[in-house]
């Protein structure tokens, strides 16, 4: 699968799952952990270079600090990842 069409595909699967979430959120995390791990995946398979690989440690650690604080930061609360520099993926996005 090309990596535009799995990461298209991802994202649709992961906002079918947000519809679920307020019905079932146990399962809902459940599977969107199961999900995260495909893509992870994927990213591996797919050849991604360094910065994207460090991209995604950024994330684990920002997750991991979230989970540790209780919860999300506040809207510009979350410096450090304001300063992550752009990736190609950012801007084709866009």
């Amino acid at each position: 699968m090309k990596s535009s069409t799995a990461t298209a595909d991802y994202r649709a699967r992961f906002d079918q799952l947000q519809t679920r979430f307020i019905d079932e959120p146990r399962e809902t995390v459940r599977e969107a952990t199961t999900l995260v791990r495909e893509a992870v995946d994927h990213l591996f398979e797919s050849g991604h270079d360094t910065e994207q690989l460090r991209l995604v440690m950024q994330g684990y650690r920002d997750l991991l600090t979230r989970i540790e604080g209780g919860g999300m930061p506040e809207r510009g609360e979350d410096r450090e990842r304001a300063e992550v520099p752009e990736t190609r993926s950012d801007t084709e996005r866009r």
